[in-house]
């Protein structure tokens, strides 16, 4: 009678259950160092596993020979069965287990959700194993992997909703005080770049401005005598730079993104434009700030 279980599949089955049984060690004692004991939530844990043990053999179910024959078809569908169970333990072990839940708990929450993929994985293969002889159980166990997916998606989105927002400095127009002229060092190794504003707070068009721009120029600096020059030519359409008590607007300033930019690059208005690494052609977006 041809054995149901080859020596090679209960050698697999041997060590993976070892390194389950000692991750489940290594958890409960960390579990304790953390809330001080284990043993209150030992009985919510161990069933939270013996479901887990569940929903990771039943979807193995549907490997039977005659509920599926398509291996790309099954492996599809495992992998979005996992993400979905992986999204659905995101929810249930932080509003189940009392252990789970707050920012001393990443650890320990990272290291269950393992002991949880490793002891599905023992689930899913041994009743895929049974049920389906076509080999391919280590290849649709595999899809466990995305099983930690939402884990590691919603903990990366907590660590960046956590960072403090960047506190960008305004720009205020030198009102009433006198600017010296650049020295003419700096006015060398020039860069054509774009400021783009409104030349009132009310206008309703943004409008692109050219200009040239000394790489060893603050960028502050470049901005105020750009105003004066644009004024001076367009005195019927001038920048406004003061609200109606004379008081200068803050000006904020950053790097026009790109369709594939996900950071704003802040422009510092006491830096030079070469600290600020503006570069040809790049379109610096001015705006006055609420401040």
């Amino acid at each position: 009678m041809e054995k149901a279980i080859s020596s090679e599949f209960t050698r697999f089955i041997i060590i993976l259950g070892a390194g389950t049984i000692a991750l489940a060690a290594i958890t409960a004692k960390l579990i304790s160092k953390v809330r001080g004991t284990f043993k209150p939530y030992q009985k919510s844990t161990l069933l939270y596993l013996l479901c887990a043990l569940i929903f990771f053999g039943i979807i193995a179910l549907t490997a039977h020979p005659s509920l599926m024959s398509a291996s790309i078809s099954a492996l599809v569908l495992f992998q979005a069965y996992f993400l979905l169970l992986g999204s659905a333990h995101l929810y249930f072990m932080t509003g189940t287990l009392k252990w789970s839940g707050d920012n001393k708990a990443f650890l320990l929450e990272l290291l269950f959700t393992i002991l949880v993929s490793l002891l599905g994985s023992i689930a899913f293969v041994l009743v895929y194993h049974l049920i389906n002889k076509n080999g391919f159980e280590y290849l649709m166990a595999g899809s466990i992997v995305f099983f930690l997916v939402p884990f590691f998606f919603y903990e990366s989105f907590k660590k960046a909703v956590d960072i403090p927002p960047k506190i960008v400095k305004a720009w205020f127009y030198p009102v009433n005080q006198e600017v010296e002229e650049p020295e003419d060092s700096k006015m060398k190794n020039l860069k054509v770049i774009s400021f783009e504003f409104r030349k009132t707070p009310e206008d309703p068009i943004t409008t692109n401005f050219r200009a040239k721009a000394p790489t060893d120029m603050e960028f502050g600096e470049l901005f105020y005598f750009f105003i004066n020059d644009y004024n001076e030519r367009n005195p019927n359409s001038k920048v406004q730079f003061t609200d109606s008590a004379g008081k200068p607007y803050g000006w904020v300033f950053y790097k026009k993104d790109s369709w594939y930019s996900v950071i704003t690059k802040y422009i510092d208005a006491d830096k030079t434009i070469f600290n600020n690494q503006i570069k040809e052609n790049d379109v610096i977006i001015c705006n006055r700030s609420l401040v």
